[in-house]
C-alpha cells in the first residue's frame, strides 16, 4: 500500500522518470514507486506551488505528515466503501 510519508520527500522540479525512489522510515529500506500511466497523468496534473513536496495543501504549502495522513485516510476510506479499491490497499478490486 501507498504511505503518506512516500509523498513528502520530493519536489515538483524532481523530475520522474520511471520510477519515485524513496525510503521507508522504519527500517530504512529502499522503496521503488513505479510511475504508471495514471500516476504520471496524476503528477502532471498537479497545480503549480511553491511547497517543497510534490503534493501541496490548498494554500499551496507543504502537507505535515499528520495532516496529509488524516486527508489520505478519509480519501482511501471512502474509495473502499465504495468498492473502488481493496480494503487496506490501493489497488483497484478486481472482477
Amino acid at each position: 500500500p501507498v504511505k503518506p510519508a512516500w509523498a513528502e520527500p520530493h519536489t515538483q522540479s524532481f523530475g520522474y522518470s520511471h520510477t519515485i525512489w524513496s525510503v521507508r522510515g522504519k527500517t530504512g529500506n529502499d522503496v521503488a514507486i513505479p510511475i504508471g500511466p495514471t500516476l504520471r497523468q496524476a503528477l502532471n496534473e498537479l497545480a503549480v506551488h511553491d511547497a517543497l513536496t510534490i503534493l501541496a495543501n490548498s494554500r499551496g504549502e507543504t502537507w505535515t505528515y499528520n495532516g496529509f495522513s488524516t486527508v489520505w485516510h478519509r480519501f482511501k476510506t471512502n474509495l473502499e466503501a465504495q468498492g473502488d479499491i481493496h480494503p487496506d490497499r490501493t489497488y483497484p478490486q478486481g472482477p
